[in-house]
């Protein structure tokens, strides 16, 4: 009984750490992300380059991490900027051919990405095990 009290135990401080260490990670992820999607924009469309922002949203249902190029709810100075996934995406009309800049960017750190994220929650149950 007294082993599986300490498993819970254990269980409950590596969640807490995992909450506590986990948007760290992802917002050093989402920083990166729009860091390197800002260097492969397209230089002459407009404000795209500038527009690029992230957040991280922490609630009952977990950890997300949002990365914005151009218009978005949360930023009304990027309102003119509504063209940006047109350069990601590209569109039907003539010479509307895609640049892409933002998952490109994500391709080449996937990786990284992912390795960061193990790091963390490693490091997080080694922490929680007492």
């Amino acid at each position: 009984m007294d082993q599986m009290l300490r498993l819970r135990n254990n269980l409950k401080r590596f969640a807490k750490e995992v909450n506590e260490t986990l948007p760290a990670a992802l917002d050093k992820n989402a920083e990166e992300l729009v860091e390197d999607a800002r260097t492969l924009a397209p230089e002459n469309e407009g404000r795209i380059k500038e527009s690029g922002r992230h957040y991280i949203d922490v609630d009952m249902e977990g950890v997300r991490a949002y990365v914005i190029f151009g218009k978005g709810t949360d930023t009304p100075e990027f309102d003119d900027v509504f063209h940006a996934a047109f350069r990601e995406f590209g569109t039907k009309q003539k010479g509307g051919t895609a640049t892409p800049f933002l998952f490109p960017a994500y391709r080449n750190k996937r990786k990284r990405f992912k390795s960061r994220i193990k790091r963390f929650i490693n490091k997080a149950a080694k922490n929680s095990v007492r």
